[in-house]
């Protein structure tokens, strides 16, 4: 298994829609496609045509629970296990 967030993790994502992104392409207007969703394939096209990834934003809160997320998988463990 590759672990979440290092680089070959984020070369297994590259031109591919995410989960956190679904929302950009089923996003649409009254005549129909929206510039989000115009916006996010754009981004998928030139990270399969040049291999590199799209930065993307993130949020010192994000960046906070990408530091933590190991002691809460293990507290989580702690507090379920039977």
């Amino acid at each position: 298994m590759i672990e979440q967030g290092t680089p070959e993790w984020h070369q297994l994502r590259l031109g591919k829609v995410t989960a956190s992104r679904i929302a950009d392409i089923m996003r649409k207007t009254k005549s129909g496609v929206s510039a989000t969703r115009s916006r996010y394939m754009g981004e998928l096209i030139a990270e399969r045509m040049t291999g590199n990834p799209t930065e993307g934003f993130k949020s010192s809160e994000m960046q906070r629970g990408n530091d933590v997320e190991s002691e809460a998988r293990d507290f989580y463990a702690i507090c379920t296990a039977e």
